[in-house]
């Protein structure tokens, strides 16, 4: 099943109000860098089984649509309900697509994304696992934002962005793992990441299933 909404005001909320005032008092230099591409494998042992939804959001931060990030290459020994290419826009605030799943063991991808930045705000992508409701949180992670997101990535105009990878909150699962040509991403540059993603998802977090 694969559902793909365009703005709903419950996964905005305080994120959206931080974003509107950050775009006012930030001026940043443009930019544009050629795409970056991420290699990533996900370990979801601990939820293999479980039928849940991989949900992929871009929200728009300096105004403009002017990014697109691809998620590409799926591969796991679980069941992928759809495995064609997931291609997000920012020409709306806030764009996603879930893909239904059931889990098994791990889940491989790679994600191209454009660098392009204008002013104010960055242009972020994250990435969750979700429940069979498609509306919860399946994992409890690290996420600084209490989001749980598993992965995230500014856009903030430098080469590959600022990505960050989050291991479940009780630091017991190392949850995503850069591959081979994922190097920018090894870097996991989280120093003002948390300054400039403001605007978060109000589903609650749920416990990392044993």
């Amino acid at each position: 099943m694969n559902h793909h909404s365009s703005h709903p005001a419950t996964r905005l909320g305080a994120r959206a109000l931080a974003l509107a005032g950050l775009c006012l008092l930030l001026r940043l230099p443009s930019a544009v860098w050629a795409d970056s591409i991420y290699n990533y494998t996900v370990n979801t042992a601990a939820i293999s089984g479980l039928n849940g939804y991989l949900a992929f959001d871009l929200v728009d931060g300096d105004g403009l649509g002017n990014n697109t990030v691809t998620a590409s290459g799926f591969s796991t020994d679980g069941t992928l309900a759809d495995a064609s290419n997931v291609i997000l826009a920012n020409a709306t605030a806030f764009d996603e697509v879930q893909r239904g799943i059931t889990f098994g063991s791990y889940l491989h991808f790679s994600l191209r994304l454009t660098e392009n930045f204008a002013s104010g705000f960055p242009d972020e992508f994250s990435f969750f696992f979700l429940d069979s409701t498609g509306l919860q949180s399946l994992v409890s992670t690290s996420d600084p934002l209490g989001a749980d997101a598993l992965l995230v990535v500014d856009i903030d105009g430098n080469p590959g962005g600022i990505p960050s990878a989050y291991d479940s909150r009780d630091g017991s699962h190392s949850l995503v793992v850069p591959e081979g040509g994922s190097t920018l991403s090894l870097l996991l540059l989280a120093l003002g990441a948390a300054g400039c993603r403001g605007l978060k998802r109000t589903r609650p977090a749920q416990p990392l299933p044993a």
